[in-house]
């Protein structure tokens, strides 16, 4: 059924028959926000480089890197022991490698380079000291 509205009365006190349609009424003009989210943009942040897999040897790798390397090259030439943990860190980063600890001990093993490892010796010594105890 559609709305109709009779018209007033008019100042002479003549009636009319006259009717109108209504007219749908319009939406408010100011905009609603329905959430906090809608006006704020999100953004992604920019993803790592993903580490990739090794395609040559690692011995060549290494090789290569430390050769690279004078400050380093040189500490190993001179068998002085480098930080293993900072090795292993910093050879990652820099050649966006993926390097497991394992793998890369065995390769300095291989090529007889010395190698500290700081950060177990207080595991190590502790485990040492459990042993004696229970003696």
């Amino acid at each position: 059924m559609i709305p109709f509205l009779l018209e007033p009365l008019s100042e002479n006190c003549s009636q009319s028959n006259t009717t109108k349609k209504l007219k749908p009424k319009k939406k408010p003009s100011t905009p609603i926000l329905t959430s906090d989210s809608d006006a704020i943009s999100t953004k992604k942040l920019p993803k790592k480089p993903k580490l990739q897999t090794p395609t040559i040897p690692l011995k060549e790798i290494v090789c290569n890197y430390i050769q690279s390397n004078s400050m380093l090259h040189a500490r190993i030439l001179c068998y002085e022991p480098i930080d293993f943990e900072e090795f292993h860190k910093q050879i990652k980063t820099d050649l966006n490698l993926k390097i497991t600890s394992k793998e890369l001990m065995h390769c300095l093993d291989d090529q007889c380079i010395t190698f500290t490892l700081r950060s177990r010796k207080g595991a190590f010594t502790s485990v040492m000291r459990a042993k004696r105890r229970h003696k």
